[in-house]
């Protein structure tokens, strides 16, 4: 499954929304499949999507905290 790219100049606000939506995606394949490695797939993906962003929240908020 090849999710689209983000452009490398999306802003942070932009690769938020993108992940979430592809978390979302993911999650909404795997609950309409009865595919249970394909579910396995996509729950995996959805898990990676959500731990890049958290990694993203995470270094925005460290960037806004620096003086």
């Amino acid at each position: 499954m090849n999710e689209p790219d983000l452009p490398s100049n999306a802003t942070a606000a932009e690769q938020i929304a993108f992940l979430r939506a592809a978390a979302a995606r993911c999650r909404r394949l795997a609950s309409a499949t009865a595919d249970l490695d394909l579910t396995g797939t996509l729950l995996a993906m959805a898990m990676d999507y959500d731990t890049k962003l958290q990694a993203l929240i995470h270094s925005s908020e460290a960037a806004r905290d620096e003086p």
